[in-house]
């Protein structure tokens, strides 16, 4: 009999929460688990597919026109999702959290008698908690952590804002390791539509464009660079709130023709090796899937200290905190530097014993399955 899974993923955009939900659900053993994602309601049609193709559903709270006129929403999804989960009998809830008060959802869980409640953390503070914010969310922890049965984490910082001092295990984000090796088919591609020569150097960066993200730090850094090195450009892959103050900083700043804002793809990878110097200046990460992806592709990568630790899978990765003078050092000791490195030079066995995304799933799936010590 198959294991049937409610996951609480509550968006299923182009977000890098989605992504990795979406990346377990492709690997997952569909003979043995039935998954269905619930969202608040459904505005992206992102993964339809996808989620067809493998007999999920997507089990929406409200309609869309619904969340602006519900005074009470809270109270309503709680009790929504109670129903839902109570009426499909799942086996097993996936609650995806980014803040301590989600952990709530555990509890209307086992109310609706969902035996195995998993619990992954994807994200940290994201900023200085007031002295309110810390006592909430120190109840949340303490009332709602119990409710689980596994608490899983994709870093330890991420798994220490949900959890606290209780323990957890952590599961990074994982990859289809392969898939990121550097090509260099698809190097000329990308750089022949961006009308770059080989001479040029390529910076770039990839994710939702956001202030956590933090690109304008990266658009003034590129402006200051212009000034000394002639031939560079910068590439900013993703979608999101800021697209248009970062087209005006660049403005601005005078290198809008140097700075390509490339939107959404679904071939990041092609991006990737395009790319000469990979650039990650995050206020906070979760984890920071992007710099495992770039360093598959044999980069060079900037990341600033707000990254995970635990994204480090080559020595070709320097984190730095987030200061401006010591950015611009960073980026001129390899735009001087004459070394070329090999992009194919990366042991793609030792980082997939740390993130292939096939292990991840195994290790999650035993999970969902309930199941300790068993041969996949």
């Amino acid at each position: 009999m198959k294991t049937r899974v409610a996951n609480l993923v509550w968006v299923l955009g182009t977000g890098g929460i989605e992504s990795e939900v979406m990346q377990i659900y492709c690997n997952l053993n569909h003979d043995r688990i039935e998954e269905d994602f619930i969202i608040d309601y459904d505005n992206y049609n992102t993964y339809d597919n996808t989620i067809k193709q493998y007999n999920g559903k997507k089990m929406p709270l409200f309609a869309g026109d619904e969340v602006d006129g519900c005074k009470f929403y809270k109270i309503a999804k709680a009790v929504r999702l109670y129903k839902l989960l109570k009426a499909n009998k799942y086996d097993a809830v996936y609650n995806n959290v980014s803040y301590p008060s989600t952990l709530f959802y555990n509890l209307i869980a086992k109310l609706a008698h969902v035996p195995n409640v998993i619990v992954q953390s994807h994200a940290v503070a994201i900023v200085k908690q007031t002295r309110s914010q810390l006592i909430r969310n120190a109840i949340y922890r303490a009332v709602f952590c119990k409710f689980a049965d596994n608490l899983i984490a994709v870093s330890n910082d991420a798994g220490k804002w949900a959890y606290g001092r209780r323990e957890f295990q952590v599961i990074p984000n994982g990859i289809d390791v392969n898939s990121f090796i550097y090509s260099q088919e698809k190097r000329n591609q990308i750089r022949s539509k961006l009308k770059i020569n080989d001479k040029c150097k390529l910076l770039g960066t990839v994710g939702r464009l956001s202030k956590a993200k933090n690109q304008v730090f990266l658009v003034e850094l590129f402006a200051r660079l212009k000034e000394e090195y002639n031939d560079i450009k910068l590439v900013i892959v993703g979608t999101g709130e800021l697209y248009e103050d970062l087209r005006n900083e660049a403005k601005r700043l005078n290198v809008a023709n140097d700075v390509v804002l490339w939107g959404y793809t679904n071939d990041v990878a092609a991006l990737l090796s395009a790319i000469d110097i990979f650039a990650f200046p995050s206020l906070h990460e979760g984890y920071g899937l992007a710099v495992v992806e770039a360093q598959v592709s044999g980069l060079p990568v900037i990341a600033s200290n707000g990254v995970p630790i635990n994204t480090k899978v080559t020595e070709r990765i320097e984190y730095i905190e987030l200061n401006k003078e010591k950015w611009l050092q960073a980026f001129e000791l390899l735009l001087d530097s004459n070394k070329d490195y090999n992009r194919m030079d990366v042991n793609v066995e030792q980082i997939k014993t740390m993130v292939d995304i096939t292990r991840i799933t195994n290790r999650v799936e035993l999970m969902m399955r309930n199941r300790k010590n068993e041969s996949m």
